[in-house]
């Protein structure tokens, strides 16, 4: 699955994507949100978050780099905001907590990994309005069940949705 565009049109659309991720997450995972500042990527982990059972406040963690939450499975969700990284020499530490974790890194650029070699998904946000958002997905290494379920999540969700727009 390779750069398939999703219009986004209300905080409603954004909550079915967040159930879409939900349903796939999993274990060494790792979610990539990339886009400009207010574009959606912590209100998606808010909601991914508060189905995989979190019932902690999440919050962007900007300064503190990356937080550590109890989800309602055998693993925890990893939020992580490399925003403020410029120069990242240890990743020893992130790859430990990266591992049997289900991850979510926003601004995943500011960090020098090569992320072809993890199992991800990565979305990217483009403002459009006020209220709506263009995404961008891409996947990599996901099994070919998750891959085509995520697929067929989308298309069914969105495309229908997106061709009345037209």
């Amino acid at each position: 699955m390779n750069n398939n565009s999703y219009f986004l049109n209300d905080l409603k659309d954004t909550k079915q994507l967040a159930t879409i991720i939900a349903n796939i997450a999993q274990p060494n995972l790792i979610l990539l949100l990339n886009g400009t500042l207010g574009s959606g990527k912590t209100q998606l982990t808010k909601l991914i978050s508060e189905i995989l059972g979190v019932s902690d406040v999440i919050t962007s963690p900007t300064f503190i780099i990356w937080n550590q939450y109890t989800t309602k499975h055998k693993w925890n969700l990893i939020h992580m905001d490399a925003y403020r990284l410029n120069n990242v020499t240890q990743l020893d530490e992130y790859y430990e907590i990266m591992a049997n974790n289900f991850m979510i890194i926003e601004w995943p650029d500011k960090l020098p990994i090569n992320w072809q070699h993890h199992m991800h998904i990565e979305i990217n946000f483009t403002i459009t309005s006020a209220t709506k958002r263009m995404i961008t997905v891409n996947t990599n290494l996901l099994t070919n069940k998750d891959k085509k379920q995520l697929e067929y999540d989308l298309n069914c969700l969105f495309t229908i949705k997106n061709s009345t727009m037209l």
